[in-house]
């Protein structure tokens, strides 16, 4: 049943009061008028009306002039006109220049079509009242949106799918010190560092959301969040940044480095005395208790385990403070094959393992410290071919490319690509991981990720935490 409230007009009694009784049994609040003018008076004091229902042709005042007023008076009515036979060519004009939702000609053919005439105009409106609705609240939405964009002091910017920027906020804008880059193509306005970013962030695909640490003019850091824009078919409309001033978080990164150095620094020495005397024990007691020699290896393990972090932090520490770095013009290709040449005689002794090495033609030098980069290389790898060795017959690809005036190295597992909706992420150092993590798996990564952010280099893994099923490094090339 339908509380819509409906106003019938008809100078003929009878029908009027047979739309009444029909209308009324259907549900409706219904009142009446006998011609235009009282219609008038009805509508002022005791509208709104969801459907006006009038006859065309009444004294005093006739039905298109009644619809005009009524539309006038109250934009939100629907009119159902009534009109007969000889008037059709007038009904036809209500509905196409006076804005009439429905016309029917008298006599009715059935009385049910008084009550679904009525019934689709009071759905027709009430269906456009929701949609004007909804255009409200989107509407104070977007200006929400806009203003919380406008005063945040985060750095906004976005880019359609073609790549043009769409939207930049105030602090973007004072940040890259330019407010007209709305309509101009993204990456060859933003600064180089933002643009390479996004360049090997749809490089590596799956443009899933990522938060990445960019270095900043003035020895500040900025964190950015780079988010795909989905669209309404599922495909990609575009990206949004988002930049953050990190730079006191960064200070204190620094100062918890300095101390985790200093305490590795003294415990190093004698870490290597404990080791010294695992190795004397075990040789004591070579032949005897097995049980001792059990828990001597397991003792062992551990101190070399804590051996392997702290040498990790060291370098780490080495690497950021710029000491002992000796770059030089390097091949990249020519270090992965010099690893591939190691590795086929440890790694892949047992033939569970197959290598795959593709290198691209025309790959450049790239500027780098030699050992940093052949170690970077040598503890990736050897991780990827562990993980890939875990699961016989599967295969080790590592490609080296060329790409926008960079190196990539990409390492897959063959066997297990990762799926389009795996998570991507850029690698920044870390030390330590969640409780779920395998725990010689960060430490690596995080190796890796400060000698290539070293060199100005990113590392991007595709997969589940903690290593993935593919990792790219990417290297600037030396410009021939």
């Amino acid at each position: 049943m339908t509380e819509e409230r409906v106003l019938v007009v008809d100078d003929e009694k009878d029908f009027r009061e047979f739309m009444i009784s029909h209308l009324s049994r259907r549900g409706y609040e219904v009142e009446s008028a006998a011609n235009g003018i009282e219609a008038m008076k009805v509508l002022q004091a005791n509208g709104p009306f969801a459907v006006l229902v009038t006859d065309l042709t009444m004294p005093e005042m006739g039905g298109l002039e009644l619809l005009r007023y009524a539309r006038g008076h109250d934009p939100e009515i629907e009119v159902v006109v009534i009109s007969a036979n000889d008037t059709i060519e007038t009904a036809i004009a209500a509905l196409r220049e006076n804005g009439a939702y429905d016309y029917l000609l008298k006599p009715l053919a059935n009385n049910n079509e008084l009550s679904m005439a009525v019934g689709r105009a009071a759905d027709y409106r009430r269906l456009r009242q929701e949609r004007e609705s909804l255009q409200n609240q989107l509407l104070a939405e977007a200006k929400r949106l806009q203003a919380l964009i406008a005063t945040t002091g985060d750095a906004i910017i976005a880019a359609d799918a073609q790549g043009v920027v769409t939207v930049i906020n105030p602090a973007a804008a004072q940040l890259l010190g330019r407010d007209n880059l709305v309509g101009a193509s993204a990456l060859p306005n933003l600064p180089r560092s933002l643009a390479t970013l996004v360049s090997n962030w749809q490089t590596v695909g799956g443009q899933q959301p990522a938060v990445v640490e960019v270095p900043w003019a003035g020895n500040s850091v900025r964190l950015v969040n780079l988010t795909p824009l989905p669209g309404s078919d599922g495909k990609t409309e575009g990206w949004v940044m988002v930049l953050s001033d990190i730079t006191h978080l960064k200070r204190l990164d620094e100062l918890q480095m300095r101390l985790l150095t200093e305490a590795a620094n003294k415990i190093q020495l004698p870490l290597v005395q404990a080791l010294a005397g695992v190795v004397e024990l075990n040789q004591m007691n070579e032949g005897k208790s097995e049980r001792f020699n059990k828990t001597l290896f397991s003792l062992a393990k551990v101190l070399s385990q804590i051996q392997k972090w702290i040498d990790d932090l060291l370098i780490m520490a080495r690497v950021e403070a710029g000491i002992g770095i000796q770059p030089v013009s390097l091949n990249v290709a020519d270090l992965v094959q010099e690893w591939a040449q190691t590795a086929n005689k440890t790694l892949l002794q047992d033939k569970a393992l197959r290598l795959n090495i593709i290198i691209g033609e025309n790959v450049p030098m790239v500027y780098a410290d030699r050992e940093l980069v052949f170690r970077l290389l040598q503890q990736l790898l050897d991780q990827m071919a562990s993980r890939a060795r875990a699961e016989p017959g599967r295969a080790l690809r590592i490609s080296v490319n060329h790409h926008q005036g960079q190196v990539w190295i990409d390492v897959t597992t063959e066997g297990v690509m990762p799926k389009t909706t795996d998570p991507v992420r850029r690698v920044t150092k870390t030390l330590g991981g969640p409780a779920t993590t395998t725990p010689a798996a960060w430490p690596d990564l995080a190796v890796v990720s400060a000698i290539v952010n070293g060199v100005g280099g990113q590392v991007w893994v595709r997969g589940k935490e903690p290593v993935g099923t593919a990792i790219a490094i990417c290297l600037p090339a030396i410009a021939k």
